[in-house]
């Protein structure tokens, strides 16, 4: 792992928040009456120069019990890092699973959600972020908290030979938090 620079929780969020108000929530957004005013204008206003500021409503409320988590923990320091092959086998997913075991799981689904990581890792294109992990400490075993399906799907593109790293926001926080442990153990 490169720890390319220091970030803050705010940025972290924004970055987070794009990618969920563009992508996932533009395509399969709840409806109007269940979404809370100030996100549903939040929703509508993801660019120009409100965007991050809007971004940062509509995660806080979309991902509000994975944040309430990673706050609860204590979180004392934000990096951007760059992790590449080698550092598969020190990052875990929710639950407590390595990277390449959830990869290969995910990778033969038969559902949506086996679909969505074939059709990304088919893909010639890098696979991108943002990406979210937490950890103690730089250096030390991450556990992803967003991107667990782009990050299966690169793990087979390292498995197809085409190697290239990826960026990723990672949190330090005092404490673990619940999707660091293997389930049926909080």
């Amino acid at each position: 792992m490169n720890l390319i620079q220091r970030t803050s929780f705010e940025e972290i969020l924004a970055s987070w928040g794009l990618h969920e108000g563009r992508g996932f929530l533009s395509a399969k957004r709840p409806p109007d009456h269940l979404i809370p005013a100030p996100v549903r204008k939040a929703l509508n206003v993801l660019h120009g120069p409100q965007a991050e500021e809007n971004s940062e409503v509509v995660i806080r409320w979309w991902r509000q019990t994975v944040i309430a988590q990673i706050e609860s923990a204590v979180p004392y320091d934000y990096f951007i890092a760059e992790i590449s092959s080698s550092d598969v086998p020190s990052i875990n997913v929710m639950g407590a699973r390595g990277l390449s075991e959830h990869a290969n799981d995910w990778n033969t689904r038969i559902d949506e959600t086996g679909e969505w990581v074939r059709r990304l890792a088919k893909e010639n294109e890098k696979i991108g972020g943002p990406f979210l992990a937490i950890a103690r400490e730089t250096g030390t075993q991450l556990t992803l908290l967003d991107g667990l399906h782009r990050t299966a799907a690169w793990v087979t593109h390292l498995g197809q030979h085409k190697y290239y790293p990826l960026l990723i926001s990672i949190v330090l926080t005092r404490h673990p938090v619940y999707y660091e442990l293997p389930p049926n153990t909080a």
